[in-house]
């Protein structure tokens, strides 16, 4: 990894740890209650067996089945049109 990436990485960290950080025009942003959100709403799967539930229809209705698609937007931004029809999981 370069070095660059490795700063970024480090600073993120603190930045987390602290759960607060200095923005450029000087003032302090304070993100601790975001953080305590974030960690209340994760979820960790090690690598023993997870349950794996039945598959249903895409969109609910008798013969639908799994549709892709390709967008010109992050998984993020994709995640949150979607999370609007239920729950998502996103892998990058």
């Amino acid at each position: 990894m370069s070095a660059r990436l490795c700063e970024i990485a480090r600073t993120t960290e603190r930045i987390v740890a602290e759960g607060a950080y200095v923005a450029p025009d000087g003032q302090t942003v304070e993100i601790a209650e975001e953080i305590a959100r974030a960690r209340r709403g994760t979820r960790l799967y090690g690598p023993g067996p997870v349950a794996v539930p039945e598959p249903r229809p895409a969109g609910g209705g008798a013969g639908a089945g799994t549709v892709f698609e390709v967008t010109a937007e992050g998984s993020l931004d994709a995640s949150r049109r979607l999370a609007a029809d239920g729950p998502v999981a996103v892998l990058n």
